[in-house]
């Protein structure tokens, strides 16, 4: 999502922002402390979702989220006496990041990478090294909005699991059988992909998610010494 004023409102800005908090009444106490012109209200804890807001004769800020893993929404309306819009609105998002200890999300990016593919086919599993700790690609895969992740846990094994939504017949499928897998400790990971039939009108196709996988997923992560894992 861009920062830009939305279609309907050009005194209102839109964009995505990360950050590790969660609690909606600890956004709150550090958007009072850092924006105290405002007044401020949180949502009802019993819905599933995440909702802030305040209000100051100069602006209203929304900060949104269902409670799942990802990035907020963060909404800001500027009053109709604002003279230069864009300054306003970089200051008062800022102020919001640094509250929040919080940065713009940005979508990952394909990378130019030659492509881990012995023999003209693409391994089953990929072993490679990255600084970043288990946590930290937690959350970066789970902000990524590539995809959808969730951290696991099977006995002593903690995992990341990845679903691909595809699309069949014009309609996206969250539950095909096809998962991706991380397990390691830094530096050294594992990420398993796998290899399966591609089923007729079913994108994206096997060859399509190790490409993501190798050119944005591995490449975000940092990884170093991408190689084909086990057996794959």
């Amino acid at each position: 999502m861009r920062e830009k004023p939305t279609e309907t409102n050009d005194r209102e800005f839109e964009c995505l922002i990360c950050t590790s908090l969660d609690d909606e009444s600890v956004i709150m106490t550090r958007l009072q402390k850092a924006l105290p012109s405002f007044h401020w209200g949180e949502g009802d804890s019993t819905w599933d979702k995440v909702r802030v807001w305040g209000h100051s004769t100069a602006a209203t800020v929304k900060v949104y989220r269902y409670e799942s893993p990802g990035p907020f929404k963060l909404t800001i309306r500027l009053a109709p006496e604002a003279a230069d819009v864009d300054e306003e609105y970089r200051s008062i998002r800022d102020k919001v990041l640094v509250a929040l200890d919080a940065k713009v999300w940005k979508p990952l990016e394909p990378q130019p990478v030659s492509l881990v593919k012995p023999n003209g086919r693409f391994p089953a599993t990929y072993e490679f090294e990255c600084d970043l700790r288990f946590d930290q690609i937690v959350t970066l895969l789970t902000n990524s909005q590539l995809w959808h992740w969730e951290a696991q846990r099977i006995s002593s094994v903690t995992y990341i699991e990845g679903r691909i939504p595809f699309r069949i017949a014009s309609r996206f499928e969250w539950n095909c059988r096809e998962r991706l897998r991380l397990t390691g400790d830094p530096p050294r990971y594992k990420m398993e992909v796998g290899r399966w039939q591609d089923a007729p009108d079913r994108v994206p196709t096997c060859d399509q998610v190790h490409e993501t996988v190798q050119t944005t997923i591995l490449t975000a992560l940092g990884a170093l010494n991408v190689r084909p894992g086990g057996a794959g």
